[in-house]
């Protein structure tokens, strides 16, 4: 019984300074503040986190897609009764400080303007190299989609919206556009995208639910 008592007190003595050693080195932090953009995108990987940024939108808040997308393409309809906490729908008054709205107008510029940022990024990465002509502009086939997309929606359910079709520099209060000028935008995005887009046959497995031929055909 000594003998173990013993060696239990050897393991823990030895674990011990090795538990240390690697905190330290956990701990360690590296200064990112220096970095800049030249320093990015200098790999096929970062181009690709770049967009998948923009799908991610998706999932920008859990009422983007239900109280946003879902409620307002049903419940105006009349087809839906809603029975719970939003009645409201069932009489089209809809309070101003029903905050999904605020959310769905917000996620959609959120995607709007990471679809703007990567544009020239990728431009650059394919000018670079880093992509073949192919590979980028296939990429920059999606960012048309996405942006259309979401420009879309914000057309369906406020009409006319502020477009903004670069990376905006200044406090973003731009006038609106009415709502036959959002929606060209979308077309004239789709067409662009259509382009350079596969068709969903020519898709590998690891790229299904990207952006295809036919999803841009749909708007």
């Amino acid at each position: 019984m000594r003998k173990i008592s013993k060696t239990r007190t050897w393991v823990v003595a030895l674990l011990v300074p090795i538990m240390f050693s690697g905190c330290d080195s956990f701990l360690e932090q590296i200064d990112t503040s220096g970095i800049n953009e030249n320093s990015l995108f200098r790999k096929k990987e970062d181009g690709y986190a770049l967009v998948t940024g923009i799908y991610s939108t998706f999932h920008f808040n859990i009422d983007y897609m239900l109280k946003g997308i879902w409620f307002t393409s049903n419940f105006p309809s009349q087809d839906f009764h809603n029975a719970g906490s939003d009645t409201f729908w069932n009489t089209y008054e809809i309070p101003t400080d029903f905050d999904a709205l605020n959310t769905f107008w917000s996620g959609n510029y959120i995607g709007i303007s990471r679809a703007n940022a990567a544009m020239p990024i990728l431009e650059d990465m394919i000018a670079r190299g880093v992509f073949t002509e192919v590979e980028g502009n296939q990429l920059m086939a999606e960012c048309y989609f996405l942006r259309g997309i979401y420009y879309y929606y914000l057309g369906v359910d406020f009409g006319g919206v502020p477009l903004e079709l670069e990376v905006v520099t200044d406090d973003g209060l731009h006038p609106r556009n009415t709502q036959d000028e959002v929606f060209e935008v979308v077309s004239d995005d789709m067409a662009k995208a259509f382009n350079f887009l596969p068709w969903k046959s020519d898709q590998s497995a690891a790229d299904r639910g990207r952006a295809t031929k036919e999803a841009a055909l749909a708007y």
